[in-house]
């Protein structure tokens, strides 16, 4: 996809995730994330991948649960 074609993209995703309906469903994916991450042992994680397809929300998820994340896009 087109970098132009993406960041018309990108400001509808925005757009929709501005909406309170969105954000609540966007919370509820994050806690249950969280529940997800908590009950794998830490000494399992050694590297994680998000290949991310929105603004990051689930890279600030995995800093949030305690693991070290860095974004490694260029």
């Amino acid at each position: 996809m087109s970098r132009a074609l993406w960041n018309v993209q990108a400001s509808f995703y925005g757009a929709l995730r501005a909406n309170p309906m969105s954000r609540a469903i966007l919370e509820n994916e994050n806690q249950a994330l969280m529940r997800l991450l908590h009950r794998i042992p830490k000494k399992h994680f050694e590297k994680v991948l998000d290949v991310g397809t929105g603004e990051g929300n689930a890279l600030s998820v995995l800093n949030a649960s305690g693991l070290a994340c860095v974004n490694a896009m260029p």
